[in-house]
C-alpha cells in the first residue's frame, strides 16, 4: 500500500442536531442504534451467481427465480427456475428523497462547506451536520486520519444524530473529509508483519462508516480478508445483491457515499451530472474492457458470492467473466454496449454511459487512452486497480490509475478504493448495471455490487441519482447449449465470447428448454453467429409444431464466432411452457446460437 500521511482532528458540535462530544470505543466502529429494527430482521439478499435468484421482502424483481425466503439473511442464495420476461422495477422501487440523506459537512475546510451548499441547494437536503477535522482538500497527509480522531470528530457526532433521525439511509461526505482511516479494526493491512500487524487496518472512512452498527447488529458476518500482500478484515455486506430497495430497518449499516474529485468543481459537477441525466438520459454505450490475456472465466457462474473467509484472491479470470455476463444482460435487453475482446486498452470514445475495465493493471495499459474517456451524464464506473481512489488531490504520484481522472472527465458515480480491495471488493459489473438500468439508484446499484463492508471502498457521486426510475428489469439470457432436449447432432462448443455456445444446427434442427415463464414477453433476443448461410429461428410453445409466438432472422455474420444479437416479436406469449426453438435455412451447419431471451419490451 502507498504511504499515508495521518491528521489529527477534533470534534465540534453540528448544525443539524445536538451531539455527544464524548468518543465512542476507539476499537470499533459507532453503532448508531445498536442494530436493526424489527423491520430489519427479514431480508433475503442473496442471489445466485446467475443473477437469477429471488426478491426479498419487497416481492419479485424480475430477474428469474422465485420469491425469497423471509425468514433468513443469505447471502449466497440459491438459484432459480428459468425466467422468461422477467417484471418492471417500478412496482417495487421508490424514489429516494432527500429526508433520507445525511449531509455531513468539514466546517474547517472551505471546499467541504461550498460542495455541501451547493448539494443542499440543488437537492433540498435539510439534514445536516459539521464536523471540524483536517482539511484533505489541501494535502495527501490529511488524507488519513487516526482512528481515536476519526472516532471522536466524525463517527461519534454522525452516530449520534443518526440515532435521532433513524429514516436516514445515505449519508453523504464532501470533499475535505479524510478518506481512510488508520489502526481501524476492519481494513486491510499491506503485509502481515510488526508494523502492520492483524487488525490494525486501513479501511475507507466511507466503509466503515457503512458498517457503523454491523458490530452489534444480528447476523452480520465478520471475516478475515487475505491474499494480494494483504491481510485485513471486513463483514460481508448484507445489502449484496439484493433486489430490493435499501434501507437502515431492512439491512443494517448505511449507504455512504462521497462527492469528491480533484478539484471542487470536480465534486460539484457530479451532482448536476446526476440531475441532467434524470431529466434526459443519455445515449452513450457502456464499455466493457476484457483484458482477454487474463482468461475469459465462466461466465455461467459469475458473479460469485462471498460466505467465508478470504484466503486469497480470485484467479483474474473470473472479473472478465462478470463484464462478459453483463454484456450478455446489456445485449439482451437492448441497451448499448461495447464488448472489447482485443489486446488493445481501449480510448478515446466519447459520451460513455458505463466503464468497466482493468485500469492500469491491463496488460496492454494505455495512459493517454485512458485519460482520452470521456463521459455522459448518468455514466457508472468501476475499475479492477487496487488504489483507484488512494487519493482525490492532483498533482499525485504516478502509481495506479485514478477514479478522480474519470470524475475530471464527465463521470457521474463510480467505485474506487482506498487500499487493496482484492478482486471480491471490486463491484461486479453483472449486478451494478443490471440494477442500475432497472430504476434503483447509483448508490443502491454498486451498494448492491459490492461483497464488503467496512472495507477499502469509496462510492462516489449523489446517492438520489436515479436516471432510469420506472425502468423494466433486465431480461435475462439463457444458455443455448444448456438445452433439455434437442434433434441429432446439435452440440454445444466453446464459445469466444465465454462460456459455450450451441452449433451443428441444420436446417429443420431444434433444442428445448423445459418450463419457461413467458410472462407476457413481447420479444425475443438471441446471440447468434454464421459463417454458413444463416437462417431463421422458429420459437414455438409446448412442442416443434406447436404454437408459433415469433419467428427470428439470422444474418450471416462472415464467421462462426463473430456475433451479433438479434431481436423479433412474440404474439401469444403468456403462461408457462416448454419453448422450441426450431431452425430452418438452406443446408447444413447454418448458424449458432449463443444465448436466447424472453424480453417484456417489444
Amino acid at each position: 500500500m502507498l504511504a499515508a500521511g495521518v491528521a489529527a482532528c477534533s470534534s465540534k458540535g453540528t448544525d443539524g442536531g445536538a451531539v455527544s462530544t464524548s468518543a465512542g470505543a476507539a476499537g470499533a466502529p459507532v453503532s448508531a442504534n445498536g442494530g436493526a429494527g424489527a423491520a430489519g430482521q427479514p431480508v433475503s439478499v442473496g442471489g445466485s451467481a446467475s443473477d437469477s435468484s429471488a426478491a426479498g421482502a419487497g416481492g419479485t424483481f424480475g430477474l428469474g427465480g422465485a420469491a425469497g425466503s423471509a425468514g433468513t439473511l443469505n447471502q449466497a442464495g440459491s438459484a432459480g427456475a428459468n425466467a422468461g420476461a422477467g417484471g418492471t422495477a417500478s412496482a417495487q422501487l421508490p424514489r429516494r428523497t432527500a429526508a433520507e440523506v445525511l449531509l455531513v459537512t468539514n466546517s474547517k475546510s472551505p471546499t467541504s462547506v461550498a460542495v455541501a451548499d451547493d448539494y443542499a441547494q440543488k437537492r433540498s437536503i435539510m439534514n445536516r451536520l459539521s464536523i471540524q477535522c483536517a482539511d484533505s482538500a489541501l494535502k495527501t497527509d490529511n488524507e488519513t486520519i487516526e482512528l481515536a480522531d476519526y472516532t471522536s470528530s466524525i463517527a461519534t457526532p454522525i452516530a449520534t444524530y443518526l440515532a435521532a433521525h433513524p429514516a436516514i439511509n445515505f449519508i453523504v461526505l464532501t470533499k475535505g473529509i479524510p478518506i481512510r482511516v488508520n489502526g481501524a479494526k476492519t481494513g486491510c493491512c499491506q503485509g502481515n508483519d510488526a508494523a502492520h500487524p492483524t487488525g490494525a487496518g486501513q479501511p475507507s472512512v466511507d466503509s466503515y462508516l457503512a458498517a457503523m452498527d454491523y458490530p452489534t447488529l444480528a447476523g452480520a458476518v465478520k471475516i478475515g480478508i487475505t491474499g494480494s500482500g494483504t491481510v485485513g478484515s471486513g463483514y460481508l455486506n448484507r445489502y449484496w445483491n439484493a433486489t430490493v430497495p435499501f434501507t437502515h430497518a431492512q439491512f443494517g449499516g448505511y449507504i455512504v457515499t462521497r462527492l469528491d474529485g480533484y478539484t471542487e468543481a470536480d465534486a460539484k459537477a457530479l451532482v448536476t451530472r446526476a440531475l441532467a441525466a434524470e431529466q434526459a438520459p443519455g445515449t452513450g454505450k457502456i464499455l466493457l474492457d476484457v483484458d482477454g490475456a487474463r482468461g475469459l472465466g465462466d461466465k455461467a457462474t459469475e458473479p460469485a458470492p462471498v460466505t467465508k473467509t478470504v484466503t486469497e484472491e480470485w484467479g483474474w479470470e473470473t472479473w472478465n467473466a462478470d463484464m462478459l455476463h453483463a454484456h450478455d444482460q446489456l445485449e439482451a435487453s437492448g441497451i448499448a454496449n461495447t464488448l472489447d475482446l482485443t489486446t488493445k486498452f481501449q480510448g478515446g470514445p466519447a459520451g460513455l454511459l458505463g466503464y468497466f475495465s482493468w485500469g492500469s493493471n491491463d496488460a496492454n495499459f494505455d495512459a493517454q487512452a485512458y485519460a482520452a474517456l470521456t463521459f455522459a451524464p448518468g455514466s457508472l464506473a468501476d475499475t479492477a486497480v487496487s488504489t483507484s481512489g488512494r487519493t482525490f488531490l492532483s498533482p499525485h504520484d504516478n502509481g495506479q490509475s485514478l477514479m478522480a481522472d474519470l470524475i475530471a472527465h464527465g463521470l457521474t458515480c463510480g467505485k474506487a478504493y482506498v487500499g487493496e480491495p482484492l478482486l471480491q471488493g471490486i463491484a461486479s459489473p453483472t449486478i451494478a448495471l443490471s440494477r442500475y438500468h432497472a430504476g434503483f439508484s447509483a448508490a443502491e446499484s454498486l451498494a448492491a455490487a459490492s461483497r464488503f463492508t467496512g472495507w477499502e471502498d469509496v462510492l462516489i457521486g449523489d446517492p438520489l441519482g436515479t436516471p432510469y426510475f420506472g425502468a423494466a428489469a433486465l431480461a435475462k439470457p439463457l444458455s443455448a447449449a444448456k438445452f433439455d432436449a434437442s434433434s441429432p447432432k446439435v452440440m454445444a462448443e466453446d464459445c469466444a465470447e465465454g462460456g459455450q455456445d450451441l452449433a451443428f444446427i441444420d436446417n429443420g434442427a431444434y433444442s428445448a428448454y423445459k418450463n419457461l415463464d413467458l410472462g407476457g414477453a413481447q420479444s425475443f433476443a438471441a446471440r447468434v453467429a454464421s459463417g454458413g448461410s444463416g437462417g431463421k429461428i422458429e420459437i414455438h410453445a409446448d412442442s416443434q409444431t406447436g404454437p408459433l409466438l415469433g419467428t427470428c432472422s439470422v444474418p450471416v455474420t462472415g464467421n462462426y464466432q463473430t456475433w451479433a444479437t438479434q431481436t423479433c416479436p412474440l404474439s401469444g406469449a403468456s403462461g408457462t411452457h416448454d419453448v422450441y426453438l426450431v431452425y430452418t435455412g438452406s443446408g447444413a451447419s447454418l448458424f449458432n446460437v449463443q444465448w436466447f431471451a424472453l424480453r417484456a419490451q417489444p
